[in-house]
């Protein structure tokens, strides 16, 4: 799962990026001057869970 329990892989990202990230069903809104980047790094742990990976903080943070 991308945003991983208690969705602590989304708030190491907004951490990360100083940016905000709201999910209304299978959108996500993201606010910020990092909002691309966050797009991209989102982007790649899709590719990850894809992969049949797990998506962890160490997973996150190599995505960034």
């Amino acid at each position: 799962m991308i945003f991983g329990e208690r969705d602590k892989n989304i708030k190491h990202l907004e951490k990360s990026l100083n940016l905000k990230i709201n999910a209304r069903g299978n959108i996500l809104y993201i606010k910020g001057k990092n909002a691309d980047k966050a797009r991209n790094v989102i982007e790649s742990l899709i590719a990850t869970v894809k992969d049949k990976r797990v998506v962890d903080n160490e997973e996150v943070e190599a995505a960034i």
